[in-house]
């Protein structure tokens, strides 16, 4: 397969839950951060700060569950409320080393990870890291060994989202597949900033005295 880079390079750091916390996070307080990261205010910086915190104040949209992370507790006590179990497992995508925008990949193995419910947090443009999470529905999680034609090795996580009636079909898939929502399921490899959030139930069935199929 011909694919673009996974790899992403926004470096951003993650904040100890009680830094981020203690930092204003909200359009009335633009001026309050901008001082705080010392970013001029007519700066391309600050326009890209003043994008992502009004982004994340949007409402949801129907039927749509989103949350903006700042630190990496504040991710899982969210993925933990809204999936209602301990049991998670959180994969990312795992890139060798820096790749060449689109090369080909020869793939060399494929492992489903998980089904149902789940979570995907992506990491957004900031000062620090912030993501933006939301509930995927029910997906199944794959993920797919590959060899770039560099010799890169990548380990790529693919979400299946089985049920896409609800999504946008102006969304760029179903715009490149050239189906509907609610025709097919619509897989897509997620970049290696991202993070899934699944049920783990190979955990959750070991817990059980009868073992899961």
């Amino acid at each position: 397969m011909n694919l673009p880079s996974l790899k992403n390079n926004n470096l951003a750091p993650i904040l100890p839950y009680k830094v981020a916390d203690s930092i204003s996070f909200s359009s009335d307080k633009i001026e309050e951060i901008l001082i705080h990261f010392s970013i001029d205010k007519d700066s391309e910086n600050a326009k890209v700060i003043n994008k992502t915190i009004k982004m994340c104040e949007e409402p949801a949209g129907n039927g749509e569950v989103k949350y903006c992370a700042t630190s990496l507790e504040s991710m899982v006590d969210f993925t933990l409320s809204h999936l209602g179990t301990n049991n998670i497992l959180a994969i990312s995508t795992e890139v060798e080393k820096q790749t060449p925008e689109v090369q080909t990949y020869t793939i060399e193995e494929v492992k489903e990870k998980a089904k149902g419910k789940g979570v995907v947090c992506h990491k957004v443009a900031y000062p620090y890291a912030v993501h933006l999470c939301h509930d995927v529905g029910s997906t199944k999680t794959f993920v797919v060994s590959m060899l770039g034609a560099d010799g890169t090795k990548v380990n790529a996580v693919s979400v299946c989202h089985e049920d896409t009636a609800s999504m946008n079909p102006k969304a760029l898939p179903f715009q490149l597949l050239n189906v509907k929502p609610g025709d097919k399921p619509i897989c897509h490899f997620t970049l290696d900033d991202q993070i899934v959030l699944k049920v783990d139930n190979t955990a959750a069935c070991l817990q059980t005295p009868t073992p899961c199929d």
